[in-house]
């Protein structure tokens, strides 16, 4: 039975934003999209965007947008207000008109885009050519603020994207609701697994493909006290400090379980740290590495580390070692599979290249 999620309200002071896990990338194939490629939106000419009041869908009263044109945007004004703070969540997408005709398109892709929470269309582009429907999601839309809150906390938002992905006019049109993958990178690659391991949103149809369905993740964070570690002691024994861009530091990493700020130093005495045993629960709820396979109801998995062999500060790197454990957890059940793949060069910034992801989904 899994456990319900426990939304508790934090609002956390803003901290530095960085890349890795949650900053603007220096590399935009983290933090951009699917493929790496140039950061950004989509490209002007595409977008459709529509901006609504009420429910999933980003229109009132609960219903969807009309729109069914190849390429848009949409705002989904459910999302906020709750215990994740007041900006709604997004998400972009992209068809190829002529191929999906009729929803001649069997695939959809969403990708959860990591903390530095924008999308590239030339990236969802890679995966059009490869005759996917593809959607980049947006959990808020702004780095500062997608490093405000415990990851368990977002379940919600999580849930809300992928119901109204599925409900939207213009992905129906394309997609015939075959097989879904379900991807994304460091942030992206953690709010979702940890939504999928402590509540049952991922029983909905909305989270499943008729024949097929795909969890693919580059990067993720599913052990806080292996990172608060990592980070903590990183720097020759000192804290990894807060970089001008493109490093996830020991700062951001633990200060998004406190309303008291930022924490600096990495110390098993201060009430923060999670060798202290006065730590945050949160941390404990955003700690899935030993969670039970039948907790996940998507039974198709494959989860890439990245930069393992890099240092831990200077190179933006996230614990590779809770990666391997998870997949190996998941692995063990005989109801499900899980391929593990390790780039241990590769920093974290740079650990989204989609083509991992779509070759091992379309084996399937």
């Amino acid at each position: 039975m899994k456990l319900p999620i426990r939304l508790l309200a934090l609002a956390l002071l803003t901290v530095v934003a960085c890349a890795g896990d949650d900053g603007p990338a220096t590399d935009a194939g983290h933090d951009g999209g699917m493929d790496g490629g140039a950061d950004g939106g989509m490209d002007a000419a595409r977008d459709t965007s529509t901006d609504g009041s009420g429910g999933d869908g980003g229109v009132p009263d609960g219903g969807v947008d009309a729109d069914t044109s190849p390429s848009g945007t949409r705002t989904i004004a459910a999302c906020a207000g709750g215990d994740t703070g007041d900006l709604p969540c997004s998400f972009e997408y992209l068809f190829d008109e002529a191929g999906c005709a009729d929803r001649g398109c069997d695939k959809l892709a969403i990708y959860f885009a990591g903390g530095g929470q924008t999308c590239a269309g030339a990236q969802l582009s890679n995966y059009v050519e490869d005759g996917y429907v593809a959607v980049c999601a947006l959990l808020f839309g702004d780095s500062a603020e997608a490093g405000r809150y415990p990851y368990n906390a977002e379940a919600e938002r999580v849930d809300h994207l992928i119901r109204s992905v599925a409900r939207d006019p213009a992905i129906a049109s394309a997609w015939d609701g075959t097989s879904l993958l379900i991807t994304g990178a460091s942030h992206g690659a953690t709010a979702p697994v940890v939504a999928m391991a402590r509540t049952d949103f991922d029983e909905d149809p909305a989270w499943h493909g008729t024949v097929r369905t795909g969890a693919c993740f580059y990067d993720g964070i599913y052990d806080i006290e292996a990172l608060d570690e990592l980070l903590g002691s990183g720097d020759d024994g000192a804290p990894c400090p807060d970089p001008p861009a493109g490093v996830l530091s020991h700062r951001r990493a633990v200060g998004r379980y406190y309303e008291s700020g930022p924490v600096v130093s990495h110390v098993c005495d201060n009430d923060q740290c999670f060798c202290d045993g006065d730590h945050s629960p949160e941390m404990d709820e955003d700690t899935v590495v030993d969670v039970e396979a039948t907790r996940f109801a998507v039974t198709e998995w494959k989860l890439v580390e990245c930069g393992s062999a890099l240092d831990a500060c200077t190179a933006d790197v996230v614990p590779g070692d809770p990666i391997r454990s998870l997949c190996s957890n998941i692995d063990a059940s005989p109801t499900h599979q899980c391929t593990f793949q390790s780039l241990p060069r590769t920093p974290h910034g740079a650990c989204a290249p989609g083509v991992l992801c779509r070759s091992w989904f379309n084996g399937l």
